[in-house]
C-alpha cells in the first residue's frame, strides 16, 4: 500500500478494513513519520523510497513466513511435542522383556550398553546412555552424572560425603555419585511428579 497518493491513501483504506481478516499488508512511503500508524494497523513491514533491493527481499521473505503460518490448520502446533518413551524392550535369549520406563529405578551406563536396575533386577539394554536419555521424559528422569540417570520419583535422599563429594541415595538403599549440579537435581526433585 502507498501512503499520501492524492485520492488514494493506503493507511484511510486499511483502517476501514475489519481487523479480524485483513490481508498482510506492506506500506510504502517515502514518509519517515507513517511508520507508527502503519505498524498500529498491523503492516508486516513498512518500506522507504527509495526501495533498496536487498530490503525488499527481506520483505518479501518475512510475507512467505507470515503466509506459512496463516496456511497452517488451527490449532495445529509450530513444533511437534517430543514423544517420549513409556516401555523399553529388552531382549533376551527367549524372549523379549518389556519394562514401562515408569518402573526404572535408575541406569547406569557400560560403554555400548546399559545397565537397567529395576525394583531388585537388573537388565542390560544394548544403547548408550546418550541415545536413551534424549527419548526419556525429562519430567521424570534426570542424569545426574556422566554415567548415571536416575527415575526422580525413586530418589529418598542426598547426602554430603566427608568429602565433600554429594551422593544420592535411591529406594533400594543404591548410592549414587552426583556429578552433574546439585541445584539442578533439587530444584528438579521439588518439582517433579
Amino acid at each position: 500500500m502507498e501512503i499520501g497518493r492524492p485520492g488514494f491513501d493506503g493507511l484511510s483504506l486499511v483502517s476501514q478494513l475489519p481487523e479480524t481478516n485483513r490481508p498482510l499488508v506492506v506500506f510504502v512511503s517515502a514518509q519517515r513519520q507513517h511508520t507508527l500508524r502503519a505498524f498500529e494497523l498491523g503492516a508486516v513491514d513498512f518500506l522507504l523510497v527509495p526501495l533498496k533491493p536487498a530490503r525488499v527481499r527481506q520483505v518479501v521473505a518475512r510475507l512467505r513466513e507470515r503466509l506459512q503460518e496463516r496456511s497452517r490448520p488451527s490449532g495445529a502446533a509450530a513444533v511437534a511435542a517430543p514423544v517420549y518413551l513409556k516401555r523399553v524392550i529388552v531382549r533376551l535369549t527367549e524372549h523379549q522383556l518389556i519394562i514401562p520406563t515408569i518402573d526404572i529405578d535408575w541406569m547406569e551406563s557400560a560403554s555400548n550398553y546399559i545397565v537397567l536396575h529395576v525394583g531388585g533386577a537388573t537388565h542390560v539394554l544394548r544403547d548408550t546412555l546418550s541415545s536413551l536419555e534424549k527419548r526419556l521424559t525429562p519430567v521424570q528422569f534426570l542424569r545426574v552424572g556422566r554415567f548415571a540417570i536416575v527415575n526422580l520419583d525413586r530418589v529418598r535422599k542426598m547426602k554430603l560425603t566427608f568429602t565433600g563429594d554429594h551422593l544420592i541415595v535411591m529406594a533400594d538403599g543404591t548410592e549414587i555419585p552426583i556429578t552433574g549440579g546439585v541445584r539442578e537435581l533439587q530444584a528438579r526433585l521439588e518439582h517433579s511428579g
